[in-house]
């Protein structure tokens, strides 16, 4: 045991001291004001670059399948472009982003079907969204086509963005739907997106995506191939946010949100192809108290609720909730210290096929994020599984980590 305990602290080490070597310079830089200096040139005729890392380690300490560590990361690139700055187009952008996933998997470990951790995929490099939009009516309309992560703009909760596991992302009873998941982290599909402000308070979204992302063969290439038998996904969502407010003081979310695969899917039940996948969602978040002394420091509370058709679907329902305060500690503004729960629901058709006895599986998150340095933002994290589903011979897991995020 003593060997295990030393191999994951040099482990953390070398993965800490990796993550200064790429980011001293820039922090050599930014004391001298010259970092930004090219980014901002750009930005000023219409282009906006970016790169960022995200890098983590988690352990599971006990329960699940295999008590490891796990290291893995994230390179992420983005590009956008103003076609009005840069050739005088009215309302258009351009948007291109690359990622590259690396390390292993947690979820291996835990047994969590879940996961715990929203970085994780089969490592590869790629080319991840491609798009371009319009906006028209003094932006009251936009239009966008192309490569387009769903979860950018729908399920999307501003107070639950903070935690690691990938299901206070999208629900995971919206994650787990289609071939091959919908057009989401890791992998996006060709979609055909309109968006409508209805009134001050009102938005309306819906969009069209290629029904299969990705590839059925190969996880690590890019295939844009629209076949009939692999059908559409069809995605809506009506936003009511009052008086449009940053995230803060008086801010509050609410959304009611449904999907639907046109292509028909095996009946987990007699193995039959039918027609009928779809789900249903509501979400809600509220910043219910601000401190005097600044607005964006505070208590938010959220929380979610999503169907999936019994048919088709390992699980038919979902619940999860939380609350993160922000700037708790006093002189430490920017922290932000978060606690929620996400819970499963498993059909009698999936568990009974797959052998499962437990019918939830319930993970509890408690996160802690702060600026370490001026280019360093770390975050402690702590997830307790109760009845990891692939873990036949656990009822538990227990994964601890801390995640590193640099962002020029």
């Amino acid at each position: 045991m003593l060997h295990i305990f030393f191999t994951r602290h040099i482990l953390l080490y070398i993965f800490c001291l990796i993550s200064f070597n790429q980011i001293c310079f820039t922090q050599y830089k930014a004391e001298n004001n010259k970092t930004f200096e090219f980014q901002d040139n750009l930005s000023k005729s219409g282009i906006e670059l970016g790169v960022a890392y995200v890098g983590e380690y988690l352990s599971n300490l006990s329960g699940g399948i295999d008590r490891k560590g796990t290291y893995l990361d994230n390179f992420i690139f983005t590009c956008g472009f103003d076609m009005d700055k840069l050739v005088s187009i009215s309302g258009m952008s351009v948007y291109l982003s690359g990622l590259g996933i690396n390390g292993g998997l947690p979820l291996e470990k835990t047994g969590a079907i879940q996961g715990v951790s929203n970085i994780a995929g089969e490592n590869h490099w790629k080319l991840y969204e491609a798009w371009i939009e319009q906006n028209l009516f003094s932006e009251r309309f936009s239009i966008l086509f192309g490569l387009y992560d769903l979860n950018s703009e729908f399920d999307v909760r501003e107070s639950s963005g903070i935690f690691l596991n990938p299901s206070f992302g999208i629900g995971y009873d919206f994650s787990q739907s289609g071939q091959n998941g919908p057009s989401i982290f890791p992998y996006t599909s060709l979609a055909l997106r309109l968006k409508l402000k209805l009134s001050q308070s009102f938005d309306f979204i819906a969009a069209v995506f290629d029904g299969v992302p990705g590839s059925l063969t190969n996880e690590k290439g890019l295939h844009l191939e629209l076949k009939k038998d692999e059908g559409a996904l069809i995605s809506t969502e009506l936003i009511f946010s009052p008086d449009e407010k940053e995230f803060g003081k008086d801010y509050s979310k609410y959304s009611i949100g449904g999907w639907y695969y046109t292509a028909d899917y095996e009946n987990t039940a007699d193995g039959s192809k039918q027609n009928g996948n779809y789900g249903v969602y509501i979400n809600t978040e509220q910043f219910i108290y601000s401190e005097n002394s600044s607005p964006e420091q505070g208590l938010a509370v959220f929380g979610r609720f999503g169907i999936a058709n019994i048919n088709f679907n390992p699980s038919d329902y979902s619940i999860l909730g939380g609350a993160n305060y922000t700037g708790l500690i006093p002189s430490r503004d920017e922290d932000v210290l978060g606690l929620a729960f996400t819970s499963i629901h498993l059909s009698d058709e999936f568990r009974q096929a797959q052998e499962f006895e437990a019918s939830f599986e319930t993970i509890l998150e408690l996160t802690y994020s702060f600026q370490a340095l001026n280019w360093l933002r770390l975050q402690p994290d702590l997830q307790y599984i109760f009845n990891p589903v692939a873990a036949s011979n656990s009822d538990y897991a227990f994964t601890a980590g801390i995640r590193a995020e640099v962002a020029l």
